[in-house]
């Protein structure tokens, strides 16, 4: 992630936090291999005097949550245009940075609203962490749903979309196809990552909530979504 003068200070402090929780992470894996704790409808369409109701059943509403502070959220159902402007007219004004995971660096690029831009549209196969000023509200979204999907991983840590309108079961070591060693989801009230790993008997989570993003460590691999 690149940053230039004053205007990315702010994001600074998630960046870091995030990295070094990472990087921690992966130097105390590699150390303690055992380690169990962590530190971290329709339309209508008429003609004369004949109406036709068509019902259009892959169409999907989608709602992802936004409380203030940082978000850690994934943006579904495929939406028709994926620019940040258009993303989060909903919430226009409200959000002041946005964070997108590079799975080859393994490093963040940073979208600010007063400086620094490495990108201006979302990929619709990424989880972003976006800071929000607003108060709690939910952004509503609308467009196809999600069917059968699938999304190259990298290896290391990546941060992929969770594409359904419902809850993502995790236990054991594979995620749909996929064998992992750990995920990291967001607590938006503390601010801080909870961590599932396959070595702890109570990890901090057993599912991911529809609208919200992950992060998975792999030696990389090809998640296979399967919709239920």
């Amino acid at each position: 992630m690149k940053l230039f003068g004053k205007e990315g200070l702010a994001a600074v402090g998630i960046v870091l936090s995030v990295v070094f929780a990472l990087s921690f992470l992966n130097f105390y894996i590699n150390i303690n291999s055992s380690l169990v704790e962590h530190t971290l409808a329709g339309s209508a369409i008429s003609t004369g005097r004949l109406t036709l109701f068509i019902m259009i059943t892959n169409v999907s509403n989608g709602s992802v949550f936004f409380a203030p502070g940082w978000n850690f959220v994934s943006l579904y159902p495929q939406l028709l245009n994926y620019s940040i402007e258009y993303v989060l007219s909903g919430v226009s004004g409200q959000y002041e940075y946005i964070l997108e995971w590079n799975g080859t660096s393994q490093d963040f690029n940073l979208w600010s609203r007063n400086g620094v831009k490495d990108f201006d549209e979302f990929n619709k196969n990424k989880s972003y962490f976006i800071f929000f000023t607003g108060t709690n509200t939910s952004l509503n979204l609308s467009g196809a749903r999600f069917g059968d999907y699938n999304i190259t991983l990298p290896q290391g840590w990546e941060a992929p979309l969770w594409p359904y309108e419902y809850d993502a079961s995790v236990s054991g070591q594979v995620f749909y196809n996929v064998s992992f060693d750990y995920m990291l989801t967001w607590n938006r009230s503390d601010q801080e990552f909870m961590v599932y790993s396959i070595q702890s008997s109570t990890p901090d989570f057993n599912s991911i909530l529809a609208g919200d993003g992950y992060f998975i460590r792999t030696e990389g691999g090809k998640l296979v979504y399967v919709r239920a």
